[in-house]
């Protein structure tokens, strides 16, 4: 829900003056890792991985780019392809990106923020960036701090995102019109 310039979403957030935040993560972020050229939007490539680091993805030597692109290229490109490049959260089941999540977070060095962070240049519509910043907020709002931890052991770190996901997606369907407002703003 609007109210006057903050976006207040379902689940308590207030985001002060979303469009003055989106304008300014087009202008200094945008051309670092959405402005990166996409390439084959069905496999994950060494430019995925790459462009983690723009968005914190502390994947900072070249040994781990090296391991981190061809473990979630073997890992999830195959269900990439299985998915069509415009999913989209709002209409497509959870479960799907939770699979995608877990098969991603398999890999030596991978938990859900990185999976994400590569996962959603393939398909944007559907994979949130879930940070440790946004998987912590929801596992607060769940009432679960004790998540977190869980968010970084690799047996449950898909699982455990599930829920921040679950959260995510009603935040999103609840905020979808205010959205859309706010995107014809910055068009």
């Amino acid at each position: 829900m609007m109210t006057g310039r903050n976006l207040i979403l379902g689940s308590g957030a207030v985001i002060e003056d979303p469009a003055r935040i989106a304008s300014r993560m087009m202008s200094e972020e945008w051309p670092y890792y959405d402005g990166l050229p996409r390439g084959d939007p069905d496999r994950i490539e060494p430019i995925d991985v790459l462009a983690t680091v723009s968005v914190n993805s502390f994947v900072n030597n070249a040994a781990a780019v090296r391991r981190i692109h061809r473990g979630m290229a073997a890992a999830c490109d195959d269900l990439i392809r299985a998915i069509p490049r415009d999913a989209a959260l709002l209409e497509t089941d959870p479960a799907l990106v939770k699979h995608l999540i877990d098969a991603a977070c398999s890999v030596q060095g991978v938990l859900v923020p990185v999976a994400t962070k590569v996962l959603h240049r393939k398909r944007p519509g559907l994979v949130p960036m879930l940070d440790n910043v946004v998987l912590r907020y929801y596992f607060e709002r769940l009432g679960r701090p004790e998540l977190t931890g869980r968010s970084q052991d690799k047996n449950k770190a898909a699982s455990v995102a599930r829920l921040a996901l679950d959260e995510f997606k009603s935040d999103l369907e609840k905020a979808s019109p205010d959205l859309d407002v706010i995107a014809a703003e910055l068009a």
